[in-house]
């Protein structure tokens, strides 16, 4: 994921208590998406707080 694409995500994440619940799918396990993300900034670090805290992660093997 380049900086453009994290911003973009963020943005998305910003509506997210105005608007309701979001649901995201991924193939990966949370605890690996900063190793996926491209970019080392605070602002990757503040995205993946932002998904990650309160979330109910559903582990499907």
């Amino acid at each position: 994921m380049r900086y453009n694409e994290l911003m973009l995500m963020r943005e998305i994440m910003d509506y997210r208590p105005r608007n309701g619940g979001t649901i995201l799918v991924s193939h990966t396990h949370p605890d690996r998406w900063k190793e996926l993300i491209g970019t080392d900034t605070s602002y990757r670090d503040s995205l993946l707080r932002t998904l990650v805290e309160g979330a109910t992660v559903i582990n499907l093997q």
